[in-house]
This record gives C-alpha cells, sequence and structure tokens, in this order.
C-alpha cells in the first residue's frame, strides 16, 4: 500500500526519549539531526498485527491533515518510516500534559481540575469533534478518554487536543464495530448497535464528569457490568435501541 506522505529515513532522526506509551505503539521525542526540528513519532513493532494499524491511522491522518490545512484540529502528520523492524508516524511535537497526568497531580484523593481547564477542554475538544462531524468528514474518533487529549498552555490560555487517530472511522463504516475504552464506550457500542458520532459526545460526558469529580462514572469490570451500571445511574435504553440488543438486555434486568 502507497502513502500519500512522505517517506523519512529513519537514520535522519535522533530518537531521544519515550513521552508515551500505549498497547499497541510508543511514542519518542525524536530531532531532525539536520535542521534540529523535533518531533513526535509513534513507533509500531512491525509484525503482521501491527501493520492494519499502522495503515489505518495513516489513512486518517493523511485524511483529516487534508480536510484541516492550518492543523487547527488534528496535529500534522509529516511522513512515516517504514523499516523492517518498525513502523512509523512522523508527527508534529504537541508539548502538553495528557488529562490523565493532569488529574495524577492533583494533591487530593479523587480530585478534579479547575473549571476554567475543564471549560477550555471541553471546549477545545467540541469543536474538534464538530469539525468531524461536518458533512465532508463524517468521522468518529471512537477512542476519547483522558490518555489520548493534551492540555497545552499558549501563554495565558489553555486549549486541548485531541491525538491518537489509530481507531477512528468514518460513520458509514461503523456497523457492529466494538470500539472505545471500556469504561467510556457508549451503550450503542455496548448493546452492539450501529453506532455515529454521538458515541464521541458520550465518551466526552464521562470525560466531562471525570474532570470534575477525579473519577470515571462508570468503571465496569468487563463490558456486561459496565452496561448495568449505566443503566442502574440512568435507566433502560429508550426503545429504539433495545429491539437489536435483546441478550446483552437481558443480563441487565
Amino acid at each position: 500500500m502507497r502513502f500519500e506522505c512522505e517517506d523519512i529515513p529513519e537514520e535522519t532522526l535522533i530518537f531521544h526519549k519515550k513521552i508515551g506509551e500505549g498497547v499497541s505503539a510508543t511514542v519518542w521525542l525524536a530531532e531532525d539531526r539536520d535542521t534540529h526540528e523535533l518531533y513526535a513519532v509513534k513507533s509500531f513493532k512491525a509484525i503482521r498485527s501491527r501493520h492494519n494499524q499502522f495503515r489505518k491511522e495513516v489513512g486518517n491522518l493523511i485524511f483529516l491533515n487534508a480536510r484541516d490545512p492550518g492543523n487547527k484540529f488534528v496535529p500534522k502528520l509529516y511522513g512515516i518510516i517504514n523499516e523492517k523492524t518498525r513502523l512509523c508516524i512522523v508527527m508534529e511535537l504537541i508539548r502538553g500534559r495528557t488529562v490523565s497526568q493532569e488529574l495524577l497531580r492533583s494533591p487530593y484523593e479523587n480530585a478534579g481540575l479547575p473549571m476554567t481547564s475543564i471549560r477550555s477542554t471541553v471546549r477545545s475538544i467540541l469543536e474538534t469533534l464538530r469539525f468531524m462531524s461536518s458533512d465532508s468528514i463524517r468521522m468518529v474518533h471512537c477512542d476519547i478518554k483522558p490518555e489520548n487529549i493534551l492540555i497545552v498552555k499558549e501563554r495565558a490560555r489553555e486549549k486541548a487536543v485531541l491525538i491518537d487517530f489509530g481507531l477512528a472511522s468514518r460513520e458509514q463504516k461503523m456497523q457492529n464495530m466494538y470500539v472505545q475504552s471500556r469504561w467510556y464506550r457508549s451503550p450503542e457500542v455496548l448493546l452492539g448497535i450501529p453506532a455515529s458520532i454521538q458515541a464521541d459526545m458520550w465518551s466526552l460526558g464521562c470525560l466531562l464528569v471525570e474532570m470534575f469529580c477525579g473519577i470515571c462514572p462508570f468503571r465496569g469490570k468487563d463490558s456486561l457490568d459496565q452496561m448495568l451500571l449505566i443503566v442502574d445511574a440512568l435507566g433502560m435504553p429508550p426503545e429504539h435501541m433495545t429491539g437489536r440488543s435483546r441478550d446483552v438486555l437481558l443480563g441487565c434486568n
């Protein structure tokens, strides 16, 4: 598969330190040997199970960057490293702390963030979701959680940047997709019915509660327990959602 972005030789970069780590990839701070420009480099092991993840995320970034030329909403993609031992995505370096890191910095247990940070974070993510839901895009991020939102301080102001587009999917391809981290997973995904851009709004709502209270509102041990917690707090889903999810709902009665 050919990508419409630059192939960057690995030897042109100096890898300084690890700045992030997930299940499938590690993010490094890297520097161009000639220009000394700094990048965030997301590195996947070059094994078969990671190739599709790598291709999907690169494809998503190409698609979104083309519709966000000023990179107001989506990190800029500079190129890829496609080597035998690893696959890398070379992106704009965004300096900030994740919401997860900010919550851990609180001196009090289960304490949330300052209201000014909550407002600026939610406003920024809502603007990004509005961009992603525009008619020419209609893409669902599918993994909004504290680890995937960077809080960036610009002079006296704060903004938030949504990162990690590895699970993002066009809305028309969201049939029967089991996505999102469990605690932030929307009821329609839990119930196995077609999801849409509203699934991201559910995740953002859970995140909003967590930023305010310091703890995620629904912390299920598994998918059924997650649905039980939601039903216990909010009641049974509306009728238009229940017809195609009877097996799951039987466990919630």
